[in-house]
């Protein structure tokens, strides 16, 4: 993941983040008893919320791009 480098990699920890996410919100989704409507309406706040959090670190994660030695992950020197 990281190259083997021992470096942080932004983009496998924001990867791992968001499948997380919405693995997590499907398994509580699909486990709470409520109603269709009660489940819609949860589907789409939940949808929001995971898209402002992933925006906001997405953009996290380009200002410490940068910051990271300016190798791009490509195994280079």
């Amino acid at each position: 993941m990281a190259g083997g480098r021992g470096g942080f990699n932004y983009a496998d920890f924001l990867t791992g983040f968001i499948v997380g996410g919405l693995v997590g919100a499907a398994a509580a989704i699909l486990l709470a008893p409520q109603s269709g409507e009660e489940t819609r309406a949860l589907i789409r706040d939940k949808s929001i919320e995971l898209k402002d959090q992933s925006g906001k670190m997405a953009q996290e994660a380009r200002k410490q791009a940068p910051m990271s030695g300016g190798h791009g992950g490509d195994g280079g020197p």
